[in-house]
């Protein structure tokens, strides 16, 4: 039987919209902006938007100092909140888009991650994650 991700390409079933986070912005910021954008994992830049890291809602959520809201943190508050360069994944693996589809989902397993952010010319231009490649493969069932 043929493998069907073998067939397409990462840039085919990524997200090209990808929402992404600077090193240095507190985690409070980070976990508001996978609220707002409904999302789970976030690529995070640093110097000349080079993919540095990937932040996951959990990661971001135990980071969280504990009783310390962010949503209005006191200024004493708010230096108890790290920044997203401390508490990143910074061993992250990246694919390219014109790489086939069963080289993400192989990458997934193997480092047993959700997503990845895709890269081309040391830009982000986007992210698969476990939901785009399971949505392609269950498109045609009832």
């Amino acid at each position: 039987m043929a493998n069907p991700l073998q067939d397409v390409t990462i840039g085919e079933l990524m997200t090209a919209d990808v929402v992404a986070i600077d090193q240095g912005t507190k985690v409070d910021m980070a976990l508001d902006l996978m609220r707002e954008k409904n999302i789970r994992r976030l690529p995070v830049l640093g110097r000349l938007d080079k993919v540095v890291g990937i932040l996951t809602l959990d990661e971001a959520r135990a980071a969280m100092p504990e009783g310390v809201s962010h949503y209005g943190a006191s200024a004493e508050e708010e230096r108890l909140i790290p920044e997203v360069r401390s508490i990143m994944n910074s061993q992250v693996h990246t694919v390219s888009p014109d790489q086939p589809a069963s080289r993400a989902a192989q990458f997934m397993l193997q480092f047993k991650v959700g997503a990845l952010p895709v890269v081309e010319d040391d830009k982000l231009v986007g992210i698969i994650t476990e939901s785009d490649i399971f949505r392609f493969l269950t498109r045609d069932l009832a």
